[in-house]
């Protein structure tokens, strides 16, 4: 009866569950890509979990130079369940048997997201963060997501000021 009962709890998350083999053909970012498959269909992948340096923030270009030393234009498999609002694939990226997103944590290339709750990419952050590597060099590194807060409020009280004058 338990192995019926665990079947029953498996099943949804396998159906729930795709993978795509594509070729990174662009790094837009710390942890944006788009790969190409063998029927050239394109597919931007957000990677899942983890939340990189912006561009216009410390360490973002450096971020987006890891990654895409790590796969741009290699075969890696994506293995995704959702996509966000921007109708990217919110994907776990593999190369050679490597976590990539797992990966851009552990060099200090990117954060644990915001909302995620995983203690393992936590350990694998505080890991970073305790070694110094990436960004976990500057003595007060600011999440992404607090630095595109305090950017969005930074330009409501531009357009505020604007109106007012």
């Amino acid at each position: 009866m338990k192995h019926l009962l665990s079947i029953f709890l498996v099943f949804p998350l396998l159906l729930s569950s795709h993978t795509i083999r594509g070729k990174v053909v662009k790094v837009q970012d710390g942890d944006t890509v788009t790969i190409v498959d063998s029927t050239n269909t394109q597919y931007k992948i957000r990677l899942d979990e983890i939340d990189a340096p912006e561009s216009g923030q410390a360490f973002g270009s450096k971020s987006k130079q890891f990654l895409s030393d790590m796969i741009f234009g290699k075969t890696v498999i994506v293995e995704y369940s959702k996509t966000d609002r921007y109708k990217r694939i919110l994907g776990t990226i593999y190369h050679n048997d490597m976590n990539v997103n797992e990966k851009m944590v552990g060099s200090g290339y990117a954060w644990k997201y915001y909302y995620n709750k995983s203690k393992h990419l936590q350990k694998i952050q505080e890991e970073a963060k305790l070694n110094k590597r990436g960004l976990w060099v500057d003595k007060n590194p600011i999440d992404p997501y607090h630095f595109r807060k305090s950017k969005n409020k930074q330009s409501q009280l531009k357009h505020i000021n604007n109106m007012l004058k």
